[in-house]
């Protein structure tokens, strides 16, 4: 679940033109056992060009104590050093160093940090009504956090809704 909020906070990119704030809708679901959440009051810093996409600059922000599962207990475990730590490790970032057109709406490729680790991610675009959705599947054990014993069994796919 941890490693959900961090996957979540990964996906905060893209918006319509120029320099904007904006604040995405961020939902995970962690694949192993179907746990859902979200995380409130992501941060986004875009300036969009969409003439020229690899010029693009998308910086992502969420902090830790707005992850929610449901669950007041399961959520300030996922705080504790045990997953996300977040007493030493506030806030996860995305940001975002590419965006190319493809065949079914954009490929969006950048560096997500969680607990301090920093990984390349891809995540999927497309265009919905007044919106842009990005969406991947990351494995929170890649972060440091291990939720489940077991290769593949920290799965969490996760999406961004951005207003456009």
């Amino acid at each position: 679940m941890k490693f959900l909020a961090l996957s979540l906070f990964v996906l905060f990119c893209l918006q319509s033109f120029g320099q904007k704030n904006t604040t995405p809708e961020v939902t995970f679901v962690f694949l192993n056992n179907n746990t859902k959440g979200s995380i409130k009051d992501v941060k986004v810093n875009m300036d969009m060009n969409w003439n020229e996409l690899s010029k693009t600059k998308i910086v992502g922000l969420a902090e830790v104590k707005n992850l929610n599962t449901g669950n007041n207990t399961r959520d300030k475990h996922l705080q504790s050093e045990s997953f996300f730590d977040a007493l030493n490790f506030p806030t996860i970032k995305f940001v975002c160093n590419s965006l190319e057109k493809n065949e079914s709406g954009y490929l969006a490729k950048g560096e997500l940090t969680i607990k301090g680790v920093k990984k390349t991610i891809d995540l999927f675009v497309y265009k919905a009504k007044n919106s842009l959705v990005w969406s991947s599947t990351i494995d929170t054990a890649d972060f440091g956090i291990n939720v489940k014993k077991g290769e593949g069994k920290n799965k969490v796919k996760f999406k961004v809704i951005l207003p456009i």
